[in-house]
């Protein structure tokens, strides 16, 4: 879950959710408090109370569960690019390698050394 003030909304949904007998997620990274201090002190109740804290990125990748779920990945990595720019970057330069040629070996990393054979 998620909302608007975390000390207002978020914590007092998030501790119904759980005197009801739900298990309860909150996504600490999407809801914000009047201050920081706030926030942070509304989390730390939740979690005093048995709230999850995650996080948008950790929940989505929990929900995509494998790249190969193909129904999925494509969305999935479209969230990625627009909303992570860590994640982003990494998806636009593996799309900007050229696609490996068949029995080809991969190029080493930039600034490897090669290891010396070592005599038996």
């Amino acid at each position: 879950m998620s909302g608007l003030l975390t000390e207002g909304c978020v914590l007092g949904t998030a501790l119904a959710g759980l005197e009801r007998g739900y298990e309860v997620y909150v996504a600490v990274d999407t809801a914000g408090g009047e201050t920081l201090e706030t926030h942070q002190v509304a989390v730390q109740r939740m979690v005093q109370a048995g709230v999850v804290p995650v996080t948008w990125l950790s929940l989505a990748s929990q929900y995509q569960g494998t790249y190969t779920n193909v129904e999925t990945a494509r969305g999935f990595m479209g969230l990625m690019a627009q909303h992570s720019p860590a994640f982003g970057m990494l998806l636009q330069g593996a799309a900007a390698q050229p696609a490996p040629r068949p029995g080809a070996q991969p190029a080493p990393p930039p600034g490897a050394r090669p290891v010396a054979a070592r005599e038996p």
